[in-house]
């Protein structure tokens, strides 16, 4: 499932998907804070840019946080994705509990 990203390096993918297996295996929460995490970062990366006069080495911080938010984007959709497949995530539980009491 580790297929070539041309955003990610190989080594990045790998981590990419060993992460998303990580966190798909932890479950719904894992992904909530991973995205909490993302919007903190992506955060970060702003202060870096809006200051009132950025240095070179502030914009390269910023770079280096948003790319950082990019895999952490991605490692989010993969275990989303594991996730909804095998019908573990928060949706397809509450499909799973009304189709149950349409049963009885």
């Amino acid at each position: 499932m580790a297929a070539e990203n041309p955003k990610f390096s190989s080594e990045e993918t790998q981590q990419i998907f060993d992460m998303a297996a990580q966190m798909a295996e932890a479950g719904e929460d894992a992904i909530e804070e991973a995205r909490w995490y993302r919007i903190q970062t992506l955060a970060n990366a702003k202060n870096f840019l809006f200051r009132p006069s950025p240095t070179p080495l502030d914009v390269e911080q910023a770079s280096s946080l948003m790319h950082e938010a990019k895999v952490m984007g991605e490692v989010i959709r993969q275990a989303s994705s594991v996730l909804q497949f095998k019908g573990l995530d928060d949706r397809s539980t509450l499909d799973r509990i009304a189709g149950q009491q349409n049963l009885q």
